[in-house]
């Protein structure tokens, strides 16, 4: 069951945290105040699915298959739809790590996959269910571990694991079957490898157990029929891991030896050329003649193992190579596909993923690397354009630590190989692309002393990294980044540090602790925090920037500050390891916020959207305390918990661009992404100040009174209309109007007059006047308004929105248009825009080179005249026959209007968005 748990005011979004313990990908989701959901859930992009060990896999067809297994301590869900790889569940249990052996499934909307919390008969089993929309956990009343698991549909499934445990699922409940019948009473239990079967009254079962004095090990074939088990073969001195037949074909078991079962008799087929050592974990097929066993060719691991057996005879697969365990085969029924999965810890990450793939005529592999270091902070510059940095061991030599740095581009994250060593630990980058990356390096010298050097990266295009050649210069460990611009760069560690565009200096700054972090809103207003100091008098420190000279800001904070974040002079957050301060214009306090065990990042999109990682402990009766990693949210008025995230480890970082596209980095390389598709907002909230407002929406609707406007008015394609009685009445009703007032939402705003302009000319809508005057009957998407507001509201409107492809029909002469770009704003490269409108979601920000008219309307090139907007600083222009001081529209985004003067009637195309 969701639960509801913050509502975002300024985006008029609503965040819903599942109450189940799992945390999969579709747990955490955004939905609107209506609640239809506007984003997709929690996605762990970074490591992929074929990075982690996998253990088995399933499908329903080559482009839908499912993966389970285990991560650098985390069991985890992947999937594979024929092109890449997700993990789509992680973290799985709010306990110890777990491990997932093995999945199976009816149909696609129908899947289970098994395992257990610790490997160990005392444990719990894991068994999960996927529906076709998320994974749930099922409840269990057992202890154990579970191996495999098969069944012949949704109410008849079997699992079995160590100690004889076989469990079956009946559609509604989980009950436990009995081994007494098949084994004597004095034999011990086997380990229950694998279960497969003909019908619900036809399973086989192999299992390893260990008796007698020798303690040698021997297998178990067991036999289901008429309502009990029974032992079909017992085979001393070998251990067989799975058990397999075609439909009418001989039935095979497979491990240190291969075994066929032919009218009812068992028997040892292995092959004399096999390597010695060699075992089978898996087999599958597409028919009786063909059917492949994959394993390892050595109990080292160093080597994989695929045989195939064609009706006659088993030989090698030597068309690949591979090192590591081969753990499972899936051959697809209809295309012949065979894909092999497995690990290795044979390389110098501590788990590998091994995914190999036969199409019919040759092998490919899409086996990846995991990553053991440490992700410490995010910077993104839109939803395709974001970077990590941290830090990892040096594979080389473990006593040195290698810088790492990690880029985005909407569809991978991609390591960018660096020769630097030590840790990055933050990173902060400008609207036009260029980047900063800061931390440092340590060693000793011939003398035995700890030298420490501060490590600053830079890149002009997010690719392409190198040092800053004064880094040298500073013997520091710098913990912070944030600039207004990239020539004016702040970094701070024992001190504050300055880059002018040419070189870094230390600036003069009160005596103070060491700093933790520092955020700025303008280039006069930063914000640097850090340790208590003696000559603080154990106070934190807190100093602030004016643009001219640090100071130290007075308060009474006895705490070590780790992070700060600000919207403006007035609005300042800081966290320590335990409590969440505010400082308000006047003074700092500590805020209530719910319980956790400690902080560690802080960052935000507005006033009323501030995000804190953290994590806490939680206590599990008769087990171990562990920890759980979430995010609080602050909504303007109090902090929300938004509950887990599925993390390996603490939320060192967290950044983004908006509350519709945040990203997480963790430890174990773990990166998260929480994004929304661009059709998928549904909700547009524009402000309005008192005085005219040049504003456009981009919710593709129409309201319109007395007729549907006539067909030669343009607009937008798949715009949906809504008619309304009188507009003027509507717009002013306090019920109905999406016309509010800011300080009290459940009035209607005080507006005084609306403008317009489409092919027929202008259009006026004004309360003061009578009715036969006013002739705007219409408010449509793709056009602008002016509104005039007697005091502050909003336009609030709901529905499907255009899309960033959508085309501007404008007529000769002058056209009044709304922005068709739903969450991208367009800008100069070298001017950022100072004031977007706030409160409108922008999931992108798009630098375009040169004059930004020129690049953006390319579509219509030598066709505009002249193009003019209005925002908080006044008047914006652009005339291609003006002096370029003259022209200062320099950006171009949702919730805004613009005047465009065509000499001959065109379509305006935005160009599609190239990132960095």
């Amino acid at each position: 069951m969701l639960i509801l748990v913050a509502m975002m005011a300024a985006v008029g979004v609503v965040i819903i945290q599942a109450s189940c313990p799992l945390c999969p990908s579709t747990d955490l989701l955004v939905r609107d105040a209506e609640g239809a959901e506007v984003a997709s859930g929690w996605e762990i992009q970074y490591p992929l699915m074929n990075a982690n060990w996998i253990n088995d896999i399933w499908g329903s067809s080559s482009s839908d298959i499912f993966a389970v297994g285990f991560g650098l301590n985390a069991a985890v869900i992947g999937h594979y739809d024929g092109q890449r790889w997700k993990t789509i569940a992680s973290y799985l249990l709010e306990e110890e790590s777990g491990e997932l052996t093995a999945i199976w499934g009816s149909s696609a909307s129908d899947i289970f996959a098994v395992g257990g919390t610790s490997g160990q008969s005392d444990g719990r089993p894991i068994i999960l269910h996927f529906d076709g929309r998320g994974w749930s956990l099922m409840d269990s009343a057992f202890s154990g571990c579970l191996l495999d698991v098969w069944g012949t549909g949704p109410s008849d499934v079997f699992a079995v694991g160590l100690e004889g445990l076989i469990l079956h699922w009946s559609g509604s409940a989980w009950s436990k079957m009995s081994l007494n019948q098949a084994l004597e009473p004095s034999d011990p239990l086997p380990d229950l490898q694998s279960i497969w079967g003909r019908g619900p009254d036809d399973l086989f079962a192999v299992g390893i157990r260990v008796k007698g004095i020798t303690q040698e090990p021997s297998s178990v074939i067991l036999h289901y029929q008429h309502g009990q088990w029974s032992l079909m073969k017992e085979i001393p001195s070998v251990c067989l891991y799975d058990i397999w037949a075609a439909e009418g074909g001989d039935i095979w078991a497979v491990g240190e030896r291969i075994f066929c079962c032919r009218n009812g008799l068992w028997q040892d087929v292995t092959p004399s050329d096999l390597p010695e050592g060699f075992c089978l974990n898996k087999i599958a097929g597409r028919s009786a003649n063909d059917i492949i066993a994959v394993g390892v060719a050595d109990l080292a691991g160093e080597e994989g193992l695929i045989l195939r057996y064609d009706g006659q005879a088993w030989t090698r697969v030597k068309e690949v190579n591979t090192c590591g365990y081969l753990r499972s085969v899936r051959v697809d029924p209809n295309n012949g596909q065979v894909m092999v999965v497995g690990g290795n810890f044979l390389y110098d990450y501590p788990s590998r993923g091994i995914v190999l793939i036969y199409d019919g005529a040759s092998w490919s592999s899409q086996s990846a690397k995991g990553y053991e270091g440490t992700c410490f902070q995010i910077w993104a510059n839109s939803s395709q354009a974001a970077w990590v940095v941290g830090g990892h061991p040096n594979p080389a030599t473990e006593e040195e630590a290698r810088v790492f740095i990690a880029r985005y581009d909407g569809q991978l994250w991609s390591p960018i190989d660096l020769p630097e060593y030590g840790i990055l630990s933050d990173i902060w980058g400008s609207l036009s692309g260029e980047l900063f990356a800061v931390g440092g390096d340590w060693w000793e010298d011939d003398s035995g002393q700890l030298v420490i050097e501060a490590q600053i990266l830079h890149s002009s295009d997010g690719i392409h990294w190198s040092r800053m050649p004064d880094a040298q210069n500073i013997k520091d460990f710098l913990e912070g980044v944030w600039g207004s611009s990239p020539s004016n760069v702040y970094a701070v560690g024992e001190g504050v540090y300055h880059y002018d565009g040419s070189r870094w200096s230390k600036m003069s700054t009160p005596s103070a602790g060491r700093l933790r972090g520092i955020w700025g809103s303008d280039s006069r207003t930063i914000f640097a925090v850090g340790d208590w100091s003696e000559s603080g008098g154990g106070r934190a420190t807190i100093l602030r920037y004016d643009g001219q000279s640090w100071r130290a800001m007075s308060h009474n904070i006895q705490d070590n500050l780790l992070k700060v974040w600000c919207s403006s002079a007035s609005n300042v957050f800081a966290i320590s390891e335990s409590q969440i301060y505010h400082y308000d214009g006047s003074g700092w306090s500590a805020m209530s916020c719910p319980q956790t065990a400690g902080y560690y990042d802080l960052w935000g999109v507005s006033a009323n959207e501030v995000f804190v990682t953290y994590d806490r402990a939680v206590e599990q009766e008769n087990g171990p305390i562990y920890y759980q990693c979430g995010l609080l949210f602050y909504d303007g008025q109090s902090w929300i918990d938004l509950g887990s995230v599925p993390a390996y480890g603490p939320l060192w970082g967290i950044g983004g661009t908006s509350a519709r596209n945040l990203f997480l980095a963790s430890d174990l390389g773990t990166i998260l992404h929480l994004g929304a598709q661009e059709t998928a907002v549904s909700q547009q909230k524009i402000p309005l100040q008192p005085g005219w407002n040049l504003i456009s929406f981009q919710v593709n609707v129409c309201i319109f009174s007395q007729k549907q406007p006539p067909a030669e008015i343009w607009f937008p394609p798949g715009i949906e209309f809504r008619q309304v009685a009188d507009l003027c009445t509507f717009l002013s009703d306090n019920q109905n109007s999406p016309i509010r007032d800011a300080a009290n939402p459940q009035l209607a705003g005080d507006w005084q007059r609306i403008t317009s302009f489409d092919r027929n000319g202008a259009h006026l809508l004004d309360k003061s006047v009578p009715a036969f005057v006013n002739n705007l009957t219409y408010l449509a998407a793709g056009y602008g308004y002016w509104i005039k507001m007697n005091k502050p509201g909003y336009l609030l409107l709901s529905g499907p929105m255009l899309s960033s492809k959508t085309s501007i029909h404008l007529e000769e002469g002058w056209n009044l248009i709304g922005a068709p770009c739903p969450d991208s704003c367009y800008y100069q490269q070298d001017s950022p825009p100072l004031c977007p409108m706030q409160d409108v979601p922008v999931i992108n920000f798009i630098p375009m080179s040169g004059p930004l008219i020129e690049a953006l309307f390319s579509s219509i090139s030598g066709k505009y005249l002249r193009v003019s907007s209005f925002d908080c600083q006044g008047a914006k222009l652009y005339d291609p026959k003006a002096p370029a001081f003259v022209c200062n529209l320099r950006y171009f985004a949702p919730g805004y209007g613009y005047w465009i003067k065509m000499s001959a009637a065109a379509d305006l195309v935005l160009p599609s968005a190239t990132l960095p």
